[in-house]
């Protein structure tokens, strides 16, 4: 991980990992490291050295969100896991382009409706 791409919230780590964890989309750290494309106990040691999260870690766990084969969770968890892959995106989003541009965007989208 590069320093420079570090999110400035520590926490978003462990909230996303909560989230994952009481939809049913994993059901132990190993499992979310590996949805978010690091090795085992990635989490594990993220969570006790307090590391943030990186847009690329983020990035990935994104990804492999939207293209999990969902059918082993109940209909209403799907939506959940659904909604949950879009906020990751989102957040990534919000990261990437920074408060000021998004409020810019926002105007922009204010004048052209």
């Amino acid at each position: 991980m590069h320093d420079k791409y570090l999110m400035a919230d520590n926490q978003i780590l462990h909230t996303l990992y909560n989230e994952a964890l009481s939809i049913g989309i994993v059901n132990n750290q190993y499992a979310f490291s590996r949805l978010c494309g690091r090795k085992h106990n990635w989490y594990s040691c993220a969570k006790s050295i307090g590391r943030k999260m990186s847009i690329g870690v983020m990035i990935t766990l994104a990804v492999k969100l939207d293209h999990l084969d969902l059918s082993y969770l109940p209909q209403e968890k799907r939506q959940e896991a659904k909604s949950f892959a879009k906020s990751i995106w989102q957040q990534v989003e919000a990261e990437i382009i920074g408060p000021h541009a998004q409020e810019e965007v926002q105007d922009l989208e204010i004048v052209v409706s």
